[in-house]
């Protein structure tokens, strides 16, 4: 490319090296070294950092001299990305002209001519990758090829097919239609079809426990066979930390959950309320530390602190401490600077680990987003007026998340990436916490890898 192309361009390179075909490898590592604009990661083998990779990057490119079918090109589709394959890359069915680019094999000047139509066009590339997801969805994910499989077995197996089940002992056995379960081989990432057992499997379902918000729990929601079994959100965890000064408390509310988290943050238990949970894994965010803190005077000399969400403020009069019914007049914002913020969060991580094992904790470091995805597909960013507030709250957010990795130090945490945008298509209206949904899907695939047995 022209060099004020490669002066706009980041090329990263992945993969394990083949000693056999050193002669071919090791001029080319040679000749990039001296290249600012390339880099070569080497091979990944966790996947989770393979995720984390991916969803950085702009474009995903497998150009091939030849590829059976390529399961990075699938995999950028399923993260929503636009994709570049060569003509020999098998993948290439799930590429159109709408979600990225099919070049000649071995032909450098048609991808560079890509490269440099990416380049001038960028604004393109958000809604090539929303086209990439739902060609995946349509064409390549688990369903579709359990799908594909199932036709298979059924017209060419079934009903006339004598299989030997040595392991157990059955012999002679007429592999009927249905008669058969669909199998995920995580070591050899395909799937095969099985005699079906007498007895169905249950469904097994992982509990998780949620202390954060709506926006962490949409992501869970993502993940097959997992639960939010109990969730604790409009609940400062700087508001836990201060002591709870009066004898009855009354919460008249219909809504159960609203009533119990309003319940928790006034009565201070809310490490008290995670004990009780069946989970051994805990989801962190701390989005709802963007509430101020409040004191609620109540009696002559009596006050409590707690978290000020809408939620409080819109149910006062359903609220009585001793017997007297909370006000609104008597709200007074306590300041972020007089929390000892760093002093609580460390007290409130202890009793955290106290009940869940660190290694079982995941931290999902997210923020307010400072831009969103109209509905037209342009990415713009918030009022003048919102942004500051992003940047007040996001500011504290960060303060208070730099404390928490270091007191649960050992606790998986999964940062939001820069490309993260609010969309103003989101089933809830646009907010900055209301995320596009490549970034869901990002969550829930890193969550769902933090679940997964370590090896």
């Amino acid at each position: 490319m022209p060099e004020e192309y490669r002066a706009k361009s980041r090329l990263y390179l992945a993969g394990q090296l083949i000693d056999n075909h050193k002669n071919f490898w090791e001029p080319l590592l040679n000749k990039i070294s001296s290249c600012s604009y390339i880099n070569y990661l080497g091979e990944i083998k966790d996947d989770s950092e393979k995720i984390k990779i991916l969803c950085d990057m702009d474009v995903i490119v497998t150009v091939s001299r030849d590829e059976s079918c390529s399961l990075v090109t699938l995999e950028g589709a399923m993260l929503s990305k636009p994709l570049i394959v060569s003509e020999n890359v098998g993948a290439k069915y799930i590429v159109s002209r709408d979600n990225g680019w099919i070049v000649k094999t071995g032909d450098v000047a048609n991808l560079s001519k890509t490269f440099m139509e990416i380049i001038d066009n960028p604004q393109k590339l958000v809604k090539m990758g929303e086209i990439s997801r739902k060609q995946y969805e349509a064409l390549s994910n688990m369903e579709s090829y359990k799908s594909d499989i199932v036709s298979m077995v059924e017209t060419n197996l079934t009903d006339v097919t004598t299989y030997r089940l040595k392991k157990r002992k059955q012999t002679n056995v007429s592999l009927t239609k249905k008669a058969y379960y669909i199998y995920k081989v995580g070591g050899f990432r395909g799937l095969f079809a099985a005699y079906k057992r007498k007895k169905e499997q249950r469904n097994i379902m992982i509990p998780i426990c949620l202390l954060g918000t709506g926006s962490t729990k949409q992501a869970i929601d993502l993940i097959s066979g997992v639960r939010v079994e109990k969730m604790i959100g409009k609940c400062s965890l700087l508001s836990s930390e201060y002591p709870k000064r009066y004898s009855s408390l009354s919460v008249d509310i219909s809504k159960m959950q609203d009533k119990h988290d309003i319940e928790t943050d006034l009565s201070k238990t809310l490490v008290d309320a995670l004990k009780g949970s069946n989970s051994k894994y805990l989801v962190i965010d701390l989005l709802d530390e963007r509430f101020n803190l409040c004191r609620i005077k109540y009696a002559v000399g009596s006050e409590i602190v707690a978290t000020k969400s809408n939620i409080l403020m819109d149910n006062l009069g359903n609220i009585s401490v001793d017997d007297t019914v909370l006000m609104s007049e008597y709200v007074s914002i306590l300041p972020f600077e007089e929390t000892n913020y760093e002093r609580k969060i460390c007290a409130v991580s202890k009793k955290i680990k106290g009940v869940f094992k660190r290694k079982n904790i995941i931290l999902h470091e997210c923020y307010l987003a400072k831009t969103y995805i109209s509905k037209n597909g342009d990415i713009l960013e918030f009022d003048e007026k919102t942004l500051a507030n992003i940047n007040r709250i996001n500011d504290k957010l960060e303060k208070l998340y730099t404390v928490l990795k270091r007191e649960l130090e050992g606790a998986e945490v999964i940062v939001m990436p820069d490309w993260v945008t609010a969309d103003e298509k989101h089933k809830q209206g646009l907010n900055p916490m209301h995320y596009c949904a490549e970034y869901y899907k990002y969550v829930a695939k890193m969550i769902e890898s933090y679940l997964q047995p370590k090896k």
